[in-house]
């Protein structure tokens, strides 16, 4: 809308009112010297006063023009129509002959539109005898704008195939000594096509020029030399005679008389100084760029930018306009980019301001439309205009932010743990009550003041503080006190205010349970180990050889059942409290160890153990030691259940992403009730199903605890009617490099 609004203006000149404002407005504050080439003779009221009434007799334009020609002007210019014979051949003759004794006279010819008989237009030269006296004819045709002002002239116009310059540029080419341009004779054959018209660059209001009155003429008061070498131009000043025309730098009171319109024309061509104005599509061309400049700006840039460059747009263009006029002597135009540019903004700025409107009430609906946490009672807003609707869904929407924004601070209060809010910049925005009484000066001092005297463990306090990242770690406290902090950052949006939430869990009593935990694995691992490895060694001593074999042999099996008790429960802490120690192994050769470590007791039981693994390495992310319980807990656990004499299949593959351990046994099974609990602490099948068969029920709570730690699975199931338990161990493959 705006470019075709711009366009219209631009190539129909329907803007040009405006563009004429600035235009004479430049001229009048651009006012220059006048050339002293050029000297005005002029018709005034005293020379009618002197003379006598209009039309003078052609012998008193003869006297005039023999005295001008006396003084050896460079060009004459004789603005007075002549086109009738006058009463008198011989005074017409007269005149002829003064005009020829000068040699550089010029005389006006008109143009008459509409002519006679229906024709378009009409050539009229001056009469027969006066114009063989002329050395040049042109036409004065003043150019009116629609606001009746005097802006351009024609310098050129082809009437009929004729080619009639105008009377100014006659005269310059007379008085630079150029061929003086051929008389048309003929009647004209065509249309009449007039050239380009320049704008006349008028040099100052009327009176600029240097005149004298034809009454001096006449009178012999003009000394020669003011003549001599100039350009005269003879032409009516007087009031009575309607000469006078509204331009560009005249006001309403005082006119521009046409010879002095004449003269700022020949000015003009004498020093090159002569305005051109922007061909039309050009003009159109540019307005629109300017316009479409504005429009893409609207699409890419901010709302201040946008104002910013529509102000400077509008600034830019008609200084850029004058400084073309006043230098380059070329016109642009301003007024339709401008009229563009003033309707685009206001329309954009409407549109914006609907668009948000819109999308604000739409928004704002959305959101009263939500469920309220703290239900609250909505002011019904239908029924309203669009302004009382768009308030009352603001005031709603700012009283539930309000709500919300207690509820958080109500619900920071009354958290357990202390919790602070920092800034960017390690300052303290908010400490809720259990903080306070943690940091008694929570609310006047920076985090960094506040952890004077603390320690960390896992993380820097000057990270904590000030750091770029999320942390989390441990704090001990000037009182021993041990805390669990973790922080993280808070931004509602990508580019609004960083906050880091600080949140401290006590954790003193869950650290002095771990340390108390610690204590009793120590006792475990060393105060029952110890008795029972001294008993095994006594047996194994030359002192045991007295005592009965039974009697040894049940000592010493009740001393390993304890020691591997002990050895269950330490490995199961182990792999529950998480330190796990990783590395890459090869299932293979984990299967291979603890199958040679059963080596001796399978051989005592007449139990043979069958390995089936692959050529390839089976590798996995595991610790090793839990990894190695883990295998050799299977493998005793179908030593106990097998039974004599029988064989112990373990076979390892490859499935897919994971590697696969199945250890099968042929003792009698497991009973279907029982398989959902076979990994469950402290669970032994019953003493019917496996007689002799002793333990606490951790070996495989620990194989079931270690594989879910590997993010393995580990599954049991009956080999089938003739008996036997399997259990099948699933765990990650790890990616070979």
């Amino acid at each position: 809308m705006a470019l075709t609004l711009t366009g219209l203006l631009a190539w129909s000149g329907a803007a040009n009112r405006f563009d004429n404002l600035l235009y004479d407005a430049l001229l009048r504050h651009a006012q220059r010297p006048v050339s002293d080439q050029i000297i005005l003779v002029v018709i005034d009221d005293r020379s009618l006063q002197e003379v006598g009434a209009w039309p003078w007799p052609r012998q008193v334009h003869a006297a005039i023009v023999e005295r001008i020609g006396a003084a050896g002007p460079k060009a004459l210019a004789y603005d007075v129509l002549f086109i009738e014979p006058g009463s008198e051949p011989a005074a017409d003759q007269a005149l002829g002959d003064a005009l020829s004794a000068t040699g550089v006279a010029a005389l006006p010819l008109l143009i008459e539109s509409p002519g006679p008989d229906g024709a378009a237009f009409a050539l009229r030269p001056p009469a027969r005898e006066i114009a063989e006296g002329a050395a040049g004819l042109g036409q004065v045709n003043l150019q009116f704008d629609r606001d009746g002002v005097v802006r351009r002239a024609a310098l050129l116009e082809n009437a009929g195939g004729q080619e009639v310059l105008h009377l100014m540029e006659v005269a310059r080419r007379i008085g630079q000594g150029l061929p003086p341009p051929k008389i048309p004779t003929h009647p004209p054959d065509g249309p009449l096509v007039r050239a380009k018209p320049i704008l006349i660059p008028y040099a100052g209001p009327p009176g600029h020029y240097r005149s004298i009155s034809v009454s001096s003429i006449l009178a012999d008061e003009t000394p020669s030399e003011f003549l001599h070498d100039r350009y005269v131009l003879v032409g009516a000043t007087a009031a009575g005679l309607h000469d006078s025309y509204a331009t560009p730098t005249s006001s309403a009171a005082q006119l521009t008389p046409g010879v002095e319109i004449q003269a700022h024309l020949l000015d003009a061509l004498l020093q090159g100084r002569t305005i051109n104005s922007l061909d039309r599509g050009v003009h159109t061309t540019l307005a629109l760029a300017l316009v479409l400049v504005l429009l893409l700006g609207l699409l890419r840039l901010g709302p201040r930018e946008n104002l910013l460059l529509g102000v400077a747009l509008m600034v830019l263009i008609p200084a850029v306009s004058a400084g073309a006029l006043l230098t380059l002597n070329l016109w642009a135009p301003p007024a339709a980019p401008l009229i563009g540019i003033l309707v685009v903004l206001p329309l954009w700025a409407w549109r914006r301001l609907e668009a948000s409107s819109r999308y604000m009430v739409r928004e704002l609906a959305r959101f009263s439309a939500e469920p309220d946490l703290l239900a609250r009672a909505t002011q019904a807003a239908e029924g309203q205009d669009i302004v009382a609707r768009q308030i009352a869904l603001m005031e709603d929407t700012i009283a539930r932010a309000r709500d919300a924004r207690r509820f958080a601070h109500a619900t920071l209060q009354g958290l357990p743990d202390p919790t602070l809010v920092l800034t960017a910049t390690g300052e303290i925005s908010f400490a809720n009550a259990a903080a306070r009484q943690v940091f008694p000066k929570a609310q006047t001092s920076k985090l960094a003041a506040l952890l004077e005297g603390w320690t960390a463990e896992g993380l820097r306090l000057d990270d904590l503080v000030l750091g770029e990242s999320e942390e989390t770690g441990e704090l001990v406290s000037p009182t021993g006190t041990v805390f669990h902090v973790t922080r993280v950052r808070y931004q509602a949006e990508a580019d609004a205010q960083l906050a880091w939430i600080l949140r401290l869990t006590d954790i003193t009593p869950i650290r002095a349970a771990a340390a108390q935990r610690e204590r009793l694995l120590q006792l475990l691992s060393h105060d029952m180990r110890s008795p029972q490895a001294s008993i095994l060694a006594v047996l194994d001593s030359p002192s045991a050889e007295g005592a009965p074999a039974t009697i040894v042999l049940r000592i010493a099996g009740y001393a390993r059942r304890t020691l591997a008790l002990a050895d269950n429960f330490i490995h199961l802490a182990r792999a529950e409290s998480g330190a796990l120690a990783w590395e890459v192994l090869d299932l293979s050769d984990l299967v291979t160890e603890a199958a040679d470590d059963l080596w001796p007791r399978a051989q005592r039981a007449g139990v043979t153990i069958s390995l089936q693994t692959p050529p390839d390495d089976l590798l996995v992310h595991g610790d090793r030691a839990l990894l190695s319980r883990t295998l050799s807990n299977l493998l005793d656990n179908a030593l106990k259940y097998g039974g004599q004499a029988s064989e112990i299949t373990c076979t390892l593959w490859s499935d897919g992403d994971q590697v696969v351990c199945e250890i099968a046994d042929q003792g009698p099974g497991v009973a279907e009730d029982a398989l959902a609990r076979v990994f469950k602490p402290f669970h032994r099948l019953s003493r019917s199903e496996a007689p002799g068969v002793g333990g606490a029920g951790l070996g495989l709570s620990l194989v079931s605890e270690v594989v879910q730690r590997h993010h393995g699975e580990v599954a049991c199931r009956n080999a089938g009617p003739s008996g036997g338990a399997v259990f099948t161990l699933r765990l990650p493959q790890a990616i070979q490099a």
